[in-house]
């Protein structure tokens, strides 16, 4: 039971920290305005392509530590967790999908293509992303609290 303690404290110190991702996000593409097609502030896209790329390497791997960690034990336990947990994994492989529209889109405003397009692009993606993954993010805390 210890190890499956531990293991449930690092995904949640993890999904505090994703949490903290997304607010920067967010606060990021907020900032993102345009005047006649020319960027308001140049440091924005930068700013923003870091915080897309930090996700890119890192997220992927925080799915997979759950993954092998938290689901492989949690879906031994009943097979309401096990469906649980494959609803869990599709939702990350959806979640990458996600994320990796928004680094598309952010490279593009990089490229400072068609820039109002853009923004609105980048904006709509990031919205979505978080939107998805802040539910994500409560949906797995609420049902793994009762049992670990």
């Amino acid at each position: 039971m210890e190890t499956t303690h531990a293991t449930r404290k690092g995904t949640h110190k993890e999904h505090v920290f994703l949490l903290e991702e997304l607010h920067q996000l967010e606060r990021d593409v907020v900032g993102l305005q345009c005047y006649s097609e020319v960027l308001a502030e140049k440091a924005a896209p930068q700013e923003l392509e870091q915080i897309s790329r930090h996700l890119s390497e890192w997220l992927p791997q925080h799915f997979r530590r759950e993954e092998e960690t938290l689901f492989a034990k949690a879906a031994r336990i009943s097979p309401e967790l096990e469906d649980f947990c494959r609803l869990m994994r599709d939702e990350h492989a959806e979640l990458l999908v996600r994320l990796s529209r928004l680094g598309d889109a952010i490279d593009a405003l990089q490229r400072e293509e068609s820039v109002n397009d853009t923004i609105y692009h980048v904006k709509k993606e990031a919205k979505e992303f978080t939107l998805r993954l802040r539910d994500h993010v409560a949906l797995e805390e609420e049902e793994f609290r009762g049992f670990l």
